[in-house]
């Protein structure tokens, strides 16, 4: 008696869970995508690594929970409805008073139709068993979370020393794969079909520590302790046979697509739907990513050159190059002379300094600046209408309101015509000449902004001639 007490309060409980969890599941998406849209440009190999994984089977769990809790208030809203139905009118279908329908429809629908007591019963056994998988898959993606998050940590951490970070993670993730699926095949085939047909098999020592082994394997991915219980009493009362292999689909199908949309969500067709105006098209064309007072927060997942707006009125162009130390790290320290330490926080002071110790540690801090400067540019080439632009003069930046680090200066538009101008930007001019083992570094590239130079004199329009 005190058990039924306490299964109609688990039923109340799942329903606050439920949609408390939904609002919760929904949301969480956009957040995760937000603080990764906002620090992706300052994150170092390892961080952008495990962010790779997170962000995407996070979200994914997010939104696969979300639909599932969706259906799961669907059914215990019927479930509800039932309930109610059965307070109000308690002898259920008054088939006798049903009119517009005759003995043999009538028939038909009594054999079909479950009863009130039948339809709650089934209802409120949907809507636990969904409880239940939704628990249990969300403990399997996160396990399974925590396994990828390791495999790509390693790969940021050791990428280099391991052939490279891409040639690792795309061999251990078929690794990887072959594991998650392979396992338990191996230890079903095994341990369900061969020593079940031959028992006399099971006392043979290789074959036993095999399907250990297996087993082992398998556990490492669906931990007995944390999902043994869910999971075989699932199994046994849905579909024993089928049950395992399509939730690891399902599991392994969910991982695939999340990392796909991440992908996807990443370029302007997400949908891969234009023909005529593609991605190869517009690199040639024109971007809004470049320009300052056209930038919208997804443009922070891959910073680029920035000028103001298309329309510049004055005689000098402001012009930012970006520092992604993930992209720029591996060249500056090939590329540039090893940095002094020793200029301190930026507006560190110590009050028992002298006039002369604080006119050194600016001196110092001055220096410093030129030479991040001097690094910075050499990673960099500017041409404005074909002719090269010298990067003499320009500083290292912080910009705080795009989140970024990088270059900034001013190109001279002296001596040029009013009207279309092109800016060409390569990132990495000559890479032949740099020695990585970073296999994830691009190679070169190259960004076009055109830009309508439009001083004053010139953006008023002529008099018309006199007659």
């Amino acid at each position: 008696m005190s058990f039924e007490r306490l299964r109609e309060r688990t039923d109340e409980l799942e329903l606050i869970i439920s949609g408390l969890s939904l609002f919760a599941l929904v949301s969480m998406p956009g957040w995760l995508w937000s603080a990764y849209e906002t620090y992706v440009p300052r994150m170092s190999l390892g961080i952008a690594a495990a962010s790779a994984v997170l962000v995407p089977i996070a979200s994914a769990m997010c939104l696969t929970m979300a639909l599932l809790f969706v259906l799961h208030l669907a059914v215990r809203a019927h479930w509800v409805g039932l309930i109610g139905l059965k307070a109000v009118f308690p002898h259920g279908v008054r088939w006798e008073r049903i009119g517009g329908i005759g003995r043999l429809t009538t028939a038909r629908l009594r054999r079909r139709l479950p009863s009130l007591d039948q339809g709650i019963a089934r209802a409120d056994l949907v809507a636990s068993t969904l409880f239940s998988l939704i628990t249990f898959s969300a403990m399997a993606l996160a396990v399974l979370g925590f396994w990828l998050l390791l495999l790509f940590l390693i790969a940021g951490m050791f990428g280099p020393a391991l052939g490279g970070t891409n040639t690792f993670v795309n061999t251990a993730m078929g690794w990887f794969i072959l594991f998650f699926f392979g396992a338990p095949l191996l230890r079903w085939l095994l341990d369900g079909v061969l020593l079940r047909w031959l028992p006399e098999r099971m006392q043979v020592a290789p074959l036993r520590a095999l399907v250990h082994l297996a087993a082992w394997v398998e556990g490492l991915f669906f931990p007995a302790r944390l999902l043994g219980s869910i999971r075989l009493t699932l199994q046994s009362n849905l579909s024993p046979r089928l049950f395992f292999i399509l939730f690891m689909a399902g599991v392994m199908g969910v991982t695939v697509l999340a990392n796909i949309s991440f992908q996807r969500a990443r370029q302007f067709d997400a949908l891969d739907s234009q023909r005529y105006v593609t991605g190869g098209d517009i690199a040639g064309g024109m971007r809004s990513a470049y320009y300052e007072s056209q930038r919208i927060g997804r443009d922070a997942l891959l910073p680029r050159p920035l000028i103001p707006d298309p329309v510049i009125e004055t005689a000098w162009l402001p012009l930012f190059l970006p520092y992604v130390s993930l992209l720029d790290d591996p060249l500056l320290d090939r590329r540039c002379a090893p940095r002094e330490e020793g200029a301190g926080p930026a507006f560190g002071f110590d009050p028992s300094d002298s006039d002369a110790e604080a006119i050194e540690r600016e001196a110092r801090r001055d220096a410093a600046a030129r030479s991040a400067a001097d690094c910075l540019s050499s990673i960099w080439e500017v041409s404005l209408d074909g002719r090269p632009q010298s990067l003499e003069g320009f500083m290292v930046t912080e910009r705080a309101d795009l989140g970024l680090r990088g270059l900034s200066g001013w190109l001279p538009l002296n001596g040029l015509t009013p009207g279309p101008h092109r800016l060409v930007i390569v990132w990495r001019p000559r890479p032949e000449q740099d020695e990585l083992v970073e296999d994830y570094v691009p190679q070169r590239m190259r960004h076009v902004i055109p830009f309508l130079w439009s001083p004053e004199a010139a953006a008023l329009p002529a008099e018309p001639p006199l007659p």
